[in-house]
């Protein structure tokens, strides 16, 4: 930056140390005075801050490219940030934000924020038309009903894996019909993505469909016929997939859009380490 003694090389350094090493300036402070460079952890603050600031503008960028592919991919996690004047913690957040595409560069976009309020990704998303894929957070499936804008919600099938494997009670044979059936889509995903986009829906409409229909068919069947513990692991799963039916079956008219958004999931569960470093 002009005007600074640091020169891009060492800013890199800081920002790579931080973001994707997790390592807190005290640490990055320490590490530096090995080899005889004396820098108060204040000032690789406000370094890093600084060069938030000038990178600004390739930041809303890369926003707009991602936005440009019309499909995203959206996740966030919980992260611990000091609490000006209090001297303790609060859990904050921080949104990601993927280009999803396959035939694009995968845009990473994040965005945080004090709380997981609503008006986050509605903010965030308010210029953006197309497909978001994630969890049912409610501030989705409300965008995804809301017919003033063109925003649609795939639902991710790891998450309704993710519930019947945790449905350790209840009728075991479904939770084994239900499990055995997601295992199926993804062998005919893995094959389907190995083709193009003419071939893929062909392989979706051929295989995976029937399978689709049949789960849906079963889990309906379940609920109308049965009493159904409402505090039951099972009964939740059933619930969650029967509430988003729709959102379940998008991929499957769409050649671009993924059974899931589990790439994201992994950047998540990375960015945890910002829990216990990102206050430093």
């Amino acid at each position: 930056m002009k005007g600074s003694k640091f020169d891009e090389s060492f800013m890199a350094e800081v920002v790579t140390a931080k973001l994707a090493y997790h390592l807190p300036f005290y640490r990055q402070q320490e590490m530096l005075q090995c080899f005889g460079i004396k820098i108060e952890r204040q000032t690789l603050s406000s370094l890093f801050v600084n060069l938030g600031e000038k990178l600004e503008i390739l930041y809303d960028e890369m926003k707009s490219l991602a936005f440009e592919c019309g499909y995203l991919f959206t996740d966030d996690t919980p992260v611990r940030m000091l609490d000006p004047g209090s001297g303790k913690t609060r859990e904050s957040r921080m949104w990601i934000y993927e280009a999803a595409r396959q035939d694009v560069p995968a845009y990473k976009v994040y965005d945080f924020s004090i709380n997981r309020s609503y008006d986050h990704p509605f903010k965030f998303l308010k210029d953006f038309k197309g497909v978001i894929h994630g969890d049912a957070f409610g501030a989705y499936v409300k965008l995804d009903k809301d017919k003033d804008n063109q925003i649609s919600w795939a639902s991710c099938w790891v998450h309704a894996r993710r519930y019947f494997l945790e449905a350790q009670s209840g009728d075991q044979e479904l939770n084994h019909y239900i499990l055995k059936s997601i295992r199926n889509l993804y062998r005919y995903e893995n094959i389907a993505w190995r083709h193009n986009s003419e071939t893929r829906l062909r392989i979706r409409n051929q295989y995976e469909r029937p399978i689709v229909n049949e789960i849906f068919e079963k889990l309906w069947l379940k609920i109308k016929t049965e009493i159904l513990l409402p505090k039951a692991k099972q009964t939740e799963a059933i619930k969650y997939m029967l509430n988003h039916e729709k959102n379940f079956k998008l991929y499957l008219d769409d050649p671009n859009i993924k059974i899931d958004n589990k790439p994201l999931n992994s950047q998540c569960a990375k960015l945890s380490l910002v829990k216990r470093t990102g206050c430093s």
